[in-house]
């Protein structure tokens, strides 16, 4: 049965499904948890439309968020602010509502102007990330903070933004802007959405996790230190979920 706490809003966005994995109910439940999440925001995503994959996958595999491309008006695609696919793998061994949270919080930031990309005949694919209003969505998801759009607008075309670089290590791409905040926003997020303390407490690890990843990014721990402290964090997680499914 879909958690009668994480009832949509009429500002939710319509999510529908690729594949026909799980029944009826769970397929009913990831929308609604999806649903609460986007409610979070605060933003009104009525009119728009996500498609969602569920897989079954190995644990070790997790999910995704692949926004939709549009033509830019000259030559070239960028990313559309809404819409996109959303991919959570049911038997995620972090649990599938981390995935979840974790890739709406990718959604949110391509919403919100904190996420963009292009795919140019010249410049061929670059990303960028806006420091502004990537802070008022840590706010909003953390927080609870009213943005109206003014504010929204002003971080927009004036917020400090930087590029995203591709390339390096696991930890190089976990350390990236975008992926730091949203493995860091996302304990955050789960509270808002009334999810189970197990999942909060996992991605709390997750989030932990990042810590060595950007300390190696700067130069201040080796790639083996690095990859230990992550490996560290990420199997207290994975015991935090196996103790909550133990006690169930």
């Amino acid at each position: 049965m879909a958690n009668p706490s994480l009832t949509p809003s009429p500002t939710a966005p319509t999510f529908t499904f690729t594949r026909r994995v799980g029944d009826a109910n769970t397929r009913a439940e990831v929308a609604e948890f999806l649903a609460a999440c986007f409610d979070a925001s605060g933003i009104d995503f009525s009119g728009s439309t996500y498609t969602v994959r569920l897989t079954r996958e190995n644990a070790s595999a997790q999910g995704w968020f692949r926004a939709l491309l549009v033509n830019d008006g000259n030559n070239g695609r960028e990313t559309a602010r809404r819409g996109g696919e959303i991919a959570i793998n049911l038997t995620s061994e972090w649990g599938w509502r981390i995935n979840a949270a974790h890739e709406t919080i990718h959604a949110l930031q391509y919403a919100v102007g904190a996420l963009h990309g292009r795919v140019s005949p010249i410049m061929g694919t670059t990303s960028t990330f806006n420091q502004g209003a990537a802070f008022l969505l840590s706010q909003v998801l953390r927080d609870g903070v009213e943005v109206d759009e003014d504010a929204w607008t002003e971080a927009d075309r004036h917020g400090e933004t930087v590029a995203i670089r591709r390339g390096g290590n696991f930890h190089h791409y976990v350390a990236n802007h975008h992926e730091r905040q949203a493995f860091r926003v996302t304990p955050a997020l789960l509270r808002r959405v009334n999810a189970p303390r197990s999942d909060v407490l996992a991605a709390g690890c997750l989030a932990r996790a990042t810590i060595a990843s950007v300390r190696h990014r700067h130069g201040a721990l080796s790639e083996q230190g690095a990859t230990a402290a992550f490996r560290l964090f990420t199997r207290e997680a994975q015991e935090v979920q196996r103790s909550a499914d133990r006690a169930a």
